[in-house]
């Protein structure tokens, strides 16, 4: 799980990876709810308000739909699951892509992750792709460099809006990059930059 935040922008990321069974293992009250998640209906309430995030990373649904991300917005109260299809060809990989409002209604469309283009995408493709780059191997700390570029665009830089709406607006996330980048640099943060 991830926490993000930067001047108020606050994002969340849960991934649940299912373990075998260790010996002499003492569950956190934290796994004990995540277990209880798993035999419930998939989702769980934030305290902090009304956002709720949708499946547990590593969960397949009937149809064979793998999640392989789980994010939650604080600021939208906005929920987006992305899944791995059963038919998943990593020569045209797709991504089934759902996204819940602070209303409850859902938005699901297809992301064709050979055609994303990090200078000109919108936040869930964004996102989309950070979650392939991830569960590929390709770049394992892509989710959590997606938050953190998205919590610096929305917070930092005062780039993004706090609508719904607005997560659908494509950005040139290299931009946002190399300001955060460059922020780092002017703070001494040499290492980070």
């Amino acid at each position: 799980m991830s926490i993000t935040g930067i001047n108020g922008a606050i994002n969340y990321t849960m991934g649940y990876t299912n373990n075998t069974v260790k010996e002499n293992t003492t569950k956190s009250s934290f796994e004990n709810h995540i277990s209880n998640l798993a035999n419930s209906n998939n989702t769980t309430n934030i305290s902090s308000g009304n956002l709720v995030l949708h499946g547990i990373f590593g969960e397949t649904d009937s149809e064979g739909y793998t999640v392989v991300g789980a994010w939650g917005d604080a600021r939208t109260n906005t929920s987006t699951t992305v899944y791995k299809p059963a038919d998943f060809d990593e020569s045209n990989p797709v991504y089934c892509v759902k996204i819940w409002d602070s209303q409850g209604n859902v938005t699901e469309r297809n992301v064709n992750l050979n055609d994303v283009n990090v200078s000109n995408c919108d936040t869930f493709d964004f996102y989309s792709y950070s979650c392939y780059l991830s569960n590929s191997g390709k770049y394992p700390t892509a989710m959590q460099d997606f938050m953190m570029t998205h919590a610096h665009y929305e917070g930092e830089e005062s780039f993004g809006k706090s609508s719904y709406g607005d997560m659908f607006t494509k950005v040139d996330w290299t931009s946002v990059i190399k300001s955060l980048m460059d922020m780092q640099y002017r703070c001494g943060n040499i290492k980070g930059y």
